[in-house]
């Protein structure tokens, strides 16, 4: 087994005479970090959210993860989204024109057709393509946000894409980092 060296501060007390302590000089410093350790650390516990979705196509989160973060009462930092599937996806992406997400799954559809010749079929035709089109889309989203609020864009708003046919369950690992 490795020890593991912790750092040491030195402090001098004039005429040569020094003395080392961990960390932190003294028990006031030491408690300090230990609460907020504990209180950083308890703000980065993931949030897991469920979506249900209707079969293929986008669904905006954005109203959800707002509350969600909302709930958190973190003022700054960022916010990570990571969906635990592998036939689904995360994107953000324009949310006032529906023509930009229906010309967006029709361009995942040309490249990740149902009828190409894909050695994976157990799970179905649509399987397969479910997994290439998260391959080009994204499992994970950081996110800033100020003020309790996400900083999207006017026009940017939070999509889950479920790329197979059917409604599934989704779940999202939701993390924040507070500002420092």
């Amino acid at each position: 087994m490795k020890a593991i060296s912790s750092k040491v501060m030195s402090f001098s007390y004039g005429a040569g005479e020094s003395r080392q302590y961990g960390r932190f000089p003294n028990w006031r410093q030491r408690l300090y970090f230990c609460f907020f350790a504990i209180y950083i650390n308890w703000l980065k516990m993931p949030n897991l959210l469920e979506f249900k979705t209707n079969g293929r196509g986008p669904q905006n989160i954005t109203d959800t993860v707002a509350d969600a973060l909302a709930s958190m009462r973190m003022r700054s930092g960022i916010l990570h989204l990571f969906i635990q599937h592998t036939s689904a996806s995360l994107t953000i992406q324009e949310n006032a024109d529906p023509d930009v997400l229906h010309d967006l799954a029709a361009w995942l559809d040309r490249l990740a057709p149902e009828d190409g010749s894909y050695t994976h079929v157990a799970e179905g035709p649509d399987d397969m393509p479910a997994h290439l089109k998260s391959v080009l889309t994204c499992t994970s989203l950081s996110i800033p946000f100020a003020d309790g609020k996400l900083l999207l864009g006017t026009w940017q708003g939070i999509y889950l894409l479920e790329h197979r046919r059917a409604p599934h369950r989704r779940k999202i690992v939701m993390m924040l980092t507070p500002e420092i």
